[in-house]
């Protein structure tokens, strides 16, 4: 089971976390095995701070499971270390090709809706259409997303552009 502090506790030869079962349970299936333990590796990386990128075969549930289960997870969550101590939590992001992103905020939508609530945002924005005015509303929107434990879905090329307009305002 999962302890008060978060770190998971050994009962014998098995280990349960209510996080796991409540996700079983709304939405009526078991994990698989692969599916919990990828889950939990990337969990943990993320924890500790460590990138991570892992790779699965179509219908694995990447879409419909992993990345759920992941956000409701690290929504919220915050870093360890000294970093952990001044932050709102985490910032979560899901970046999908333009073909998955209507499905994936479908899917993510559908989760957070009942049970476990959380806003499920869209990021659509593009370099060239953007002041300074601009990006700073953009700022404050992810960060009041952060704060509220939102989850943002998005595509690689609005992603990138907001990378690249907060580095231009550096």
């Amino acid at each position: 089971y999962r302890s008060p502090l978060g770190k998971d506790v050994e009962t014998w030869k098995w280990s349960l976390d209510p996080r796991v079962v409540l996700f079983e349970y709304k939405f009526g299936f078991i994990l698989r095995k692969r599916q919990y333990e990828l889950t939990k590796e990337l969990e943990g990386a993320a924890h500790r701070g460590h990138s991570r990128c892992n790779q699965m075969i179509m219908g694995a549930g990447k879409t419909t499971v992993i990345g759920p289960l992941l956000a409701m997870m690290l929504s919220g969550a915050r870093p360890e270390g000294p970093i952990g101590e001044h932050s709102s939590g985490r910032l979560v992001i899901q970046c999908v090709p333009a073909a998955l992103l209507a499905m994936s905020i479908g899917v993510m939508r559908s989760t957070f809706s009942t049970v476990i609530s959380k806003d499920v945002l869209t990021l659509k924005f593009k370099r060239g259409d953007t002041d300074d005015a601009a990006a700073e509303a953009l700022q404050l929107k992810i960060a009041s997303a952060q704060v509220d434990k939102s989850i943002i879905c998005t595509t690689p090329g609005p992603a990138a552009s907001t990378v690249f307009v907060g580095c231009d305002h550096l």
